[in-house]
């Protein structure tokens, strides 16, 4: 906050924890809000320990916080494309990928698509990815399920067809007789009849799971309802909080990391969202870079529990600030 110089004899009144509050509420018509580039700005600085935080990270390049990565977990809607609607630099990026021989993994939280249907879609922008390197919440979650169910457990599940799939090869027996689990993926055909039964087995004692917490999905007309709607629909009429497989939870990273054959210290997450892709990271030991193409925004990182080591525009600006670290090393 900045205080106009003729404010400061009514500022210098102000005591105790009582801060600039007052003033600005008496003021409220004089008050002006300005956008800010650098979100470091916004930090809140209370103590001489915090300043020197904030001290010691502004001084750090950001191109050196990429050094020594050499792999990377990508997180897709919000970083990639909006719905079907590639972004800018797509074809570029993984393009850039080769040149830098990075590892990777595309990891979502999306459990609609199969590994198959992201192949094919990334396929018809021209670009080969073997399935393998692939991940969706739907798979992890499917995973996670066989390590406490046997082949064969009756599962109600809600989701579109990479949540039927990813269960059914998991051994599953899909169907609403006597479920052993509910588990809940983002579903665009929900229905009331869905939401009723998911929410008379969980009250029955069925095991209530989720692919993923994302309240909102982004999509090319703006975000909309995503799975962490739907969950916080059935928490709220069960009174059963499910257990969540997906981002930010560890299961994710752990098989992406695993998949790569990487450690976490060599790893970056790259994501748009603070709530999941960064937090997660964050807790997995990773690197964590923000895009602000998807769902997260300049003015979340103020209030964000977990901040990025890296904020970029979009994946055009991260191959920017990666190829600029290359030239620097060079020299």
């Amino acid at each position: 906050m900045l205080f106009a110089r003729q404010l400061f004899p009514e500022l210098a009144t102000v005591s105790g924890d009582e801060g600039g509050r007052r003033l600005i509420d008496s003021h409220s018509k004089d008050v002006s809000t300005v956008e800010v580039a650098d979100p470091d700005i916004l930090t809140d600085v209370d103590t001489p320990v915090d300043y020197e935080r904030l001290r010691a990270s502004t001084l750090e390049a950001p191109t050196s916080k990429l050094q020594g990565v050499a792999h990377l977990i990508i997180d897709m809607d919000g970083v990639l494309w909006h719905g079907e609607e590639p972004l800018p630099g797509l074809r570029e990026f993984f393009a850039f990928l080769r040149r830098h021989q990075l590892g990777f993994v595309l990891a979502t939280n999306n459990s609609s698509k199969t590994p198959e249907q992201h192949v094919a879609k990334l396929a018809r922008v021209g670009i080969k990815t073997p399935i393998e390197r692939v991940l969706t919440s739907a798979q992890a979650t499917a995973s996670y399920l066989g390590g406490i169910a046997s082949p064969g457990t009756h599962v109600y599940a809600i989701g579109e067809e990479g949540v039927q799939r990813a269960l059914q090869r998991q051994g599953f027996e899909l169907t609403e007789e006597e479920a052993a689990y509910v588990v809940v993926g983002w579903d665009r055909h929900l229905t009331w009849h869905q939401l009723k039964t998911a929410a008379l087995l969980v009250h029955a004692g069925a095991g209530f799971i989720g692919t993923n917490p994302d309240a909102s999905f982004p999509t090319e007309l703006g975000p909309v309802p995503g799975n962490g709607a739907q969950l916080a629909a059935l928490e709220a009429t069960t009174g059963v909080t499910p257990i969540v497989v997906g981002k930010p939870e560890p299961w994710l990273y752990q098989e992406a990391l695993q998949r790569m054959g990487a450690d976490a210290a060599t790893t970056a997450i790259i994501g748009d969202r603070l709530d999941t892709d960064i937090a997660g990271g964050v807790r997995a030991g990773l690197k964590t870079v923000l895009v602000l193409s998807g769902i997260s925004t300049k003015a979340d990182l103020a209030n964000a529990s977990a901040k990025p080591d890296l904020v970029c525009a979009d994946i055009k600006a991260l191959m920017r600030i990666w190829d600029a670290q290359t030239s620097e090393q060079r020299v």
